[in-house]
Formats: structure tokens, C-alpha cells, sequence
């Protein structure tokens, strides 16, 4: 394939504040952003054409390059530490954005090609997406809404929290929560360490569901006509359900049993913490109250040990 680009290096000793740069590309271009500091926000429009503008001092130039079918754009660090500022992108929607940084947040809106994000200080927020959607955070919060695809999703202190997602999931943090909300997939996979599970979402026949936390409470809402083999692990919790439940096989903390059909597998598992089974319509219920009461902030996933209180 030939470059798909316009070949551009900004020479200038630095962008000044406010500056605005648009690049133009041919379907099929992919975007790598490379950032030490200053927060991201990705939008799309319908032009091909790539535009960069920046709200900060630069004392470094930013350089813009291509490279085969792929748009480059690096922010080296500031040899003063970081600047107050941020940087906002505006792509084609089918765009695949590939952005990594040390020290900033990103927001991503409307995007449908692949999106991939590696941040190691701060927040990762997306809205939309379709594809293959990977995102990693070392010290911050993850949130996905309305995407679709294959959904990836890794952080290791902080929350991560998934609505409307359409696709295969898997999601795994060390010390936080993980809430998962309106999900239509066949196949999720979610654990965490420290922090509690919440799955309120579909449970397909021929699925797998793979649900865990060491240290934290596990909430699942079942559909009611919906059919599993689900196997209960708990060293030192308690398990309890909404439904009437036969076990086929049970033998300390560990349980199986099915409910409808069995056709899917259900697979629930905490070493300290308890499992739950529970009716959505309860489920719901209980997370419009959470939310009509709470003053604090909307990325904060529902605890489901406010469940004991209710």
C-alpha cells in the first residue's frame, strides 16, 4: 500500500498556545499518538483529514510525521516538567487511534475503528468504538460506554466501569471495582483483587462467564429465562440467590448447579467475599436509588456491599 499520507515535520522551535494544524489522510490511515504530558481528547468529523491543535506552551516542537499508512505525532517531555495544557484531535470516524502517554487522561468520542490506549497517570474515557477496543491504565479510572467489538481493558488501581457494550469482554484491575452494566456479549471475563463485581447484562445460551474477585463481594443480576450451569467458589464468604436452586454437586465452599437449560457457563468465584445471585429488576432498582441519593462523583461504580443494607 502507498503512504496514505501527507509527509509533514513541524521544524518551528515550538507550537505556540492555541496553535492548529490539520493534516490530510486517505481512508485506511491509522493514527499513533506518543505523549509525555497534557490531557488528550479525540473527536471525530466526516473530512479525511486529521486536525491537532494544542491549549499549551510547547517549548519542545511537536513532531508530525508519516510512516507508511500510518499518521505519527510525538510530544517529547518539557524540560521544565509539564505545562498546564491539553491537546484535542479530530479524525475521521473509521480512524484507528493507537495513543500512548505517561502523565494524562483521555477522552474519546465517536470513534469506530480500533482504538488502543496505554496511559500510565490518569483517566481513560470512551464513548463508542467498534472493533477491537484495548485500554490500559496504571494509575487511574476506566470507563467504555456504547462500544462494540472485542473490549479489553486492563488497570491496576482504579475502577473500570462498562455500560451499553456490545461484543466480547475482558476486564481485570488489581485494586478496584469493576461494574458492568447493560451488556449484550457471549462472552465476558472480569476480575479483580481488591474491589467488588457487578454483571448486569445478558447471559446467552452457549456463552461463558467467568466472574472473580479475591477480596470483594460478586453481584450477578440472572435473567429469568435465562439457562446456566453456574459453579459457586468461596473460601470465606457466603452464597446467596434470588432463585429457587438444586445443587448437583457441592463440597465445602465450592457448588454447582444449573438453572432453565444450563446452556451457558457461569463460572463466580471470591476467596473472602460473597456471591450473589440476584433478579435485574432488583438490581436496577437499587442503582437508581444509589444514584438519585449520591452527591459524589458519576465515575464511581455502584458497591455491592450496600446490597446488606437494603
Amino acid at each position: 500500500m502507498t503512504s496514505a499520507l501527507v509527509l509533514a515535520v513541524v521544524a518551528a522551535t515550538s507550537f505556540a498556545t492555541g496553535s492548529d494544524t490539520t493534516i490530510a489522510v486517505r481512508h485506511g490511515a491509522n493514527l499513533s499518538v506518543r505523549n509525555f504530558t497534557g490531557d488528550v481528547h479525540i473527536r471525530t468529523w466526516e473530512k479525511n483529514a486529521v486536525r491537532v491543535q494544542s491549549s499549551r506552551p510547547l517549548r519542545r516542537a511537536v513532531r508530525i510525521a508519516s510512516r507508511g499508512a500510518t499518521l505519527m505525532i510525538e510530544s517529547p517531555p518539557e524540560p521544565d516538567g509539564p505545562p498546564h495544557g491539553e491537546y484535542h484531535f479530530v479524525v475521521p470516524p473509521w480512524m484507528a487511534v493507537d495513543l500512548s502517554s505517561v502523565n494524562s487522561s483521555a477522552t474519546v468520542r465517536g470513534l469506530k475503528g480500533d482504538l488502543t490506549i496505554h496511559t500510565v497517570g490518569g483517566m481513560i474515557d470512551v464513548d463508542g468504538g467498534e472493533g477491537l477496543v484495548t485500554l490500559s491504565s496504571v494509575l487511574g479510572p476506566i470507563r467504555v460506554i456504547r462500544a462494540q467489538g472485542r473490549i479489553l481493558i486492563n488497570s491496576v488501581n482504579g475502577p473500570i466501569e462498562l455500560d451499553e457494550i456490545s461484543g466480547r469482554i475482558f476486564a481485570e484491575t488489581v485494586n478496584g471495582p469493576i461494574d458492568i452494566d447493560r451488556v449484550v456479549s457471549d462472552s465476558v471475563d472480569a476480575s479483580t483483587v481488591n474491589g467488588n463485581l457487578r454483571y448486569l447484562g445478558t447471559i446467552r445460551a452457549g456463552g461463558r462467564y467467568r466472574l472473580a474477585s479475591h477480596s470483594g463481594n460478586i453481584v450477578v443480576g440472572m435473567p429469568e429465562q435465562a439457562g446456566a450451569t453456574v459453579s459457586v467458589a468461596t473460601f470465606n464468604g457466603e452464597f446467596e440467590s434470588d432463585f429457587p436452586i438444586t445443587f448437583r454437586h457441592s463440597m465445602g465452599k465450592r457448588m454447582r448447579f444449573t438453572l432453565g437449560n444450563g446452556d451457558a457457563s457461569l463460572d463466580l468465584e471470591s476467596f473472602l467475599g460473597k456471591i450473589r445471585l440476584r433478579r435485574p429488576e432488583m438490581m436496577k432498582l437499587k442503582k437508581i436509588r444509589r444514584e438519585t441519593e449520591s452527591e459524589g462523583p458519576d465515575f464511581d461504580p455502584p458497591d455491592p456491599d450496600e446490597e446488606d443494607h437494603e
